[in-house]
């Protein structure tokens, strides 16, 4: 009886790439060809777990010389380090007055079990799943807004597709136009001006994120903004109340304005007089940037009013 050829497993990558890199959604196929005799077991594990036991979309197809991962449709959870490993274990058995099977030559036939390890070959493999970016998060925000421009700001992307965001593309919409017009193709902040506003026109905004790997689906401004000057005079803070006294001051506090005009409020300003006086003097020197202030320099015993 001739000898069977027996030969050790060799995985034969050559100049096949280590790296995969697939879309979501989309098949995806690693091929892994090899050398071996008799067919060898292959096993393919992902992130230390064989295959089978953990993903049933994963479809595994092996010839006599090429193991094959199918995926009809790709997730990014799919993504990690593929270990494919091939080995070969014989068990050689003798049955006399019968049939004898064994691909070892007759004359080394003894009356035993045995097992036999012709050795192994394993190789890793990076397999990266990627995606266009999720959209920005929200709100898309508009902040001072003028006659001819506003300034929009918005958050990153939960989800960047596998790859990071490194621009983002701005378009407007005037409400009585029927096409959104881009305003900015090159952002890499969370934020920008927009400008070429036309004055009293309203306006809708969308923002995109963009990989290497494709644009988000856009955010897109809930409500219109009308391009004009949004300032106007602040309401006057609430009457100033005494809250502590001595000889020779008063702290006294007050509310902030219920408008501030549509702009921050940077201070305020603090007089006061005598009761019987018209004169009013200054308390502060510097802008008061809280809403309590100490004044010094009052009399004992003495009645003020404060604006």
């Amino acid at each position: 009886m001739a000898a069977s050829s027996i030969s050790r497993p060799i995985i034969l990558m050559g100049m096949l790439g280590r790296e995969f890199i697939a879309f979501a959604g989309k098949p995806a196929k690693m091929m892994v060809p090899y050398t071996a005799s008799p067919r060898p077991d292959i096993t393919w594990s992902r992130n230390g777990i064989p295959l089978e036991k953990r993903d049933v979309r994963a479809e595994i197809e092996t010839t006599t010389s090429l193991t094959m991962l199918n995926y009809k449709k790709c997730e990014r959870v799919d993504s990690g380090d593929y270990t494919i490993k091939v080995g070969i274990y014989f068990l050689f058995c003798c049955i006399f007055k019968s049939k004898i099977y064994c691909p070892l030559p007759l004359s080394q036939i003894h009356e035993i079990q045995m097992e036999n390890d012709m050795g192994s070959d394993s190789i890793k493999l990076c397999f990266k799943v990627v995606d266009n970016p999720s959209p920005p998060e929200g709100p898309l925000i508009a902040d001072d807004i003028c006659s001819k421009s506003c300034k929009l700001s918005w958050k990153s992307p939960k989800n960047d597709g596998g790859s990071s965001i490194n621009n983002y593309i701005v378009k407007k919409y005037m409400l009585d136009s029927d096409m959104w017009e881009k305003t900015s193709s090159i952002v890499r902040n969370t934020n920008c001006l927009v400008t070429d506003l036309v004055e009293n026109e309203r306006y809708k905004f969308r923002v995109f994120a963009q990989s290497q790997y494709g644009l988000s689906e856009p955010l897109e401004m809930s409500n219109p903004i009308t391009a004009k000057c949004q300032l106007s005079i602040a309401s006057p803070p609430e009457k100033p109340i005494c809250r502590d006294t001595n000889k020779t001051w008063a702290e006294v506090e007050w509310e902030p304005p219920a408008s501030n005009g549509g702009s921050e409020i940077l201070g305020y300003n603090l007089q006061y007089r005598k009761s019987h006086s018209c004169k009013w003097l200054m308390a502060n020197s510097e802008l008061i940037t809280d809403t309590r202030y100490k004044m010094a320099n009052v009399e004992d015993q003495g009645e003020y009013e404060v604006s």
